[in-house]
Protein backbone atom coordinates (compact mmCIF):
# COMPACT_ATOMS: atom_id res chain seq x y z
CA UNK A 1 0.00 0.00 0.00
CA UNK A 2 2.54 2.14 0.98
CA UNK A 3 4.42 1.99 -2.50
CA UNK A 4 0.61 2.50 -4.11
CA UNK A 5 0.52 5.66 -2.33
CA UNK A 6 4.07 7.18 -3.27
CA UNK A 7 2.82 6.56 -6.89
CA UNK A 8 -0.39 8.59 -5.84
CA UNK A 9 1.50 11.17 -4.19
CA UNK A 10 4.11 11.84 -7.21
CA UNK A 11 1.09 12.43 -9.80
CA UNK A 12 -0.37 15.39 -7.40
CA UNK A 13 -0.47 18.57 -7.95
CA UNK A 14 -0.70 21.19 -5.74
CA UNK A 15 -3.94 23.33 -5.94
CA UNK A 16 -2.80 27.12 -5.87
CA UNK A 17 -6.44 28.34 -4.81
CA UNK A 18 -6.52 25.44 -1.77
CA UNK A 19 -2.72 25.68 -0.13
CA UNK A 20 -2.10 22.68 1.73
CA UNK A 21 -4.84 20.19 -0.76
CA UNK A 22 -3.27 18.79 -3.56
CA UNK A 23 -5.43 17.18 -6.48
CA UNK A 24 -5.28 14.58 -9.19
CA UNK A 25 -7.48 13.16 -11.84
CA UNK A 26 -7.79 9.30 -11.61
CA UNK A 27 -9.57 7.65 -14.10
CA UNK A 28 -11.57 5.31 -12.11
CA UNK A 29 -11.87 7.61 -8.97
CA UNK A 30 -12.39 11.23 -10.73
CA UNK A 31 -11.51 13.97 -9.16
CA UNK A 32 -8.98 12.88 -5.61
CA UNK A 33 -8.16 15.38 -3.28
CA UNK A 34 -5.14 15.23 -0.99
CA UNK A 35 -3.86 16.92 2.11
CA UNK A 36 -0.89 15.48 4.42
CA UNK A 37 1.24 16.56 7.63
CA UNK A 38 2.70 14.47 10.50
CA UNK A 39 2.75 11.03 8.70
CA UNK A 40 -0.53 11.11 7.97
CA UNK A 41 -2.31 11.47 4.56
CA UNK A 42 -6.33 11.76 4.01
CA UNK A 43 -7.73 11.28 0.60
CA UNK A 44 -10.82 12.62 0.05
CA UNK A 45 -12.79 10.87 -3.70
CA UNK A 46 -16.28 10.61 -4.96
CA UNK A 47 -17.61 14.70 -4.94
CA UNK A 48 -19.83 15.34 -7.79
CA UNK A 49 -19.23 18.35 -9.81
CA UNK A 50 -22.10 20.05 -8.64
CA UNK A 51 -25.07 19.18 -6.02
CA UNK A 52 -28.21 20.65 -5.70
CA UNK A 53 -30.34 21.71 -2.51
CA UNK A 54 -31.62 18.65 -0.54
CA UNK A 55 -28.84 16.13 -1.86
CA UNK A 56 -26.52 14.61 0.34
CA UNK A 57 -22.93 15.29 -0.35
CA UNK A 58 -21.88 11.57 -0.55
CA UNK A 59 -17.76 10.95 -0.32
CA UNK A 60 -14.87 8.65 0.23
CA UNK A 61 -12.69 9.25 3.20
CA UNK A 62 -9.01 7.37 3.39
CA UNK A 63 -6.46 7.91 6.22
CA UNK A 64 -3.13 6.81 6.01
CA UNK A 65 -1.20 6.42 8.87
CA UNK A 66 2.50 6.65 8.07
CA UNK A 67 4.20 5.98 11.36
CA UNK A 68 4.62 2.86 13.70
CA UNK A 69 1.99 3.93 16.18
CA UNK A 70 -1.60 4.39 15.98
CA UNK A 71 -3.21 7.06 16.08
CA UNK A 72 -6.67 8.33 17.02
CA UNK A 73 -8.22 11.46 15.02
CA UNK A 74 -11.82 12.95 14.78
CA UNK A 75 -12.87 13.80 11.76
CA UNK A 76 -15.10 17.12 11.05
CA UNK A 77 -17.12 17.69 8.59
CA UNK A 78 -18.44 21.27 7.20
CA UNK A 79 -19.79 22.44 4.43
CA UNK A 80 -18.13 26.59 4.87
CA UNK A 81 -20.39 29.54 2.63
CA UNK A 82 -19.65 32.93 2.52
CA UNK A 83 -17.01 34.56 5.00
CA UNK A 84 -16.32 30.77 5.73
CA UNK A 85 -18.84 30.09 8.07
CA UNK A 86 -20.01 27.02 8.57
CA UNK A 87 -23.85 26.61 7.08
CA UNK A 88 -23.77 22.55 7.51
CA UNK A 89 -22.18 20.37 9.51
CA UNK A 90 -21.82 16.70 10.22
CA UNK A 91 -21.45 14.70 13.45
CA UNK A 92 -17.73 14.58 14.86
CA UNK A 93 -16.61 11.13 13.84
CA UNK A 94 -13.68 9.35 16.02
CA UNK A 95 -11.95 6.61 14.54
CA UNK A 96 -8.08 5.18 15.45
CA UNK A 97 -6.03 4.64 12.58
CA UNK A 98 -3.40 1.15 13.05
CA UNK A 99 0.20 1.97 12.66
CA UNK A 100 1.02 2.04 8.71
CA UNK A 101 -2.50 1.30 7.69
CA UNK A 102 -5.13 3.22 6.59
CA UNK A 103 -8.65 3.17 7.30
CA UNK A 104 -11.50 4.19 4.47
CA UNK A 105 -14.77 5.86 6.01
CA UNK A 106 -17.67 7.17 3.70
CA UNK A 107 -19.21 10.74 4.65
CA UNK A 108 -22.36 12.25 3.76
CA UNK A 109 -23.44 15.66 4.45
CA UNK A 110 -26.76 16.60 3.72
CA UNK A 111 -27.70 19.56 1.95
CA UNK A 112 -30.26 21.72 2.97
CA UNK A 113 -33.36 22.37 0.78
CA UNK A 114 -33.13 25.81 1.26
CA UNK A 115 -29.66 25.88 0.50
CA UNK A 116 -29.05 29.24 -1.65
CA UNK A 117 -26.98 28.43 -5.16
CA UNK A 118 -23.58 29.57 -5.05
CA UNK A 119 -20.40 27.84 -4.37
CA UNK A 120 -18.92 26.41 -1.05
CA UNK A 121 -15.99 24.79 0.28
CA UNK A 122 -16.04 21.27 1.64
CA UNK A 123 -14.00 21.23 5.37
CA UNK A 124 -12.70 17.68 5.96
CA UNK A 125 -10.52 18.72 9.65
CA UNK A 126 -8.75 16.45 11.47
CA UNK A 127 -8.18 18.40 15.01
CA UNK A 128 -4.51 17.85 16.45
CA UNK A 129 -4.42 13.89 16.86
CA UNK A 130 -3.57 11.69 19.46
CA UNK A 131 -0.24 9.51 18.72
CA UNK A 132 1.59 7.68 21.40
CA UNK A 133 1.62 9.61 24.56
CA UNK A 134 1.40 13.20 22.71
CA UNK A 135 -0.59 15.60 20.46
CA UNK A 136 0.70 16.47 16.67
CA UNK A 137 -0.91 17.00 13.74
CA UNK A 138 -3.89 19.39 13.13
CA UNK A 139 -5.27 20.81 9.87
CA UNK A 140 -8.15 20.81 6.79
CA UNK A 141 -8.27 19.13 3.68
CA UNK A 142 -10.51 21.78 1.64
CA UNK A 143 -12.35 20.86 -1.41
CA UNK A 144 -14.53 23.31 -3.89
CA UNK A 145 -18.68 22.36 -4.11
CA UNK A 146 -20.63 23.94 -6.13
CA UNK A 147 -24.41 23.67 -5.79
CA UNK A 148 -26.98 24.94 -7.83
CA UNK A 149 -30.66 24.86 -8.69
Amino acid sequence: MASGMATFMAACATDVSNPGTTTVDDPTLGRVYQWQKDDLLMLVSGLQPMYHPGQEIRFHLTLNNQTEAPIDVRVRTKLLGRGQQAVVEAEVYPTTVPAEDAVQLDRVLPLPRGLPPEDYVLQVELPPWVRGSGTVGGGALLAPVRVTT
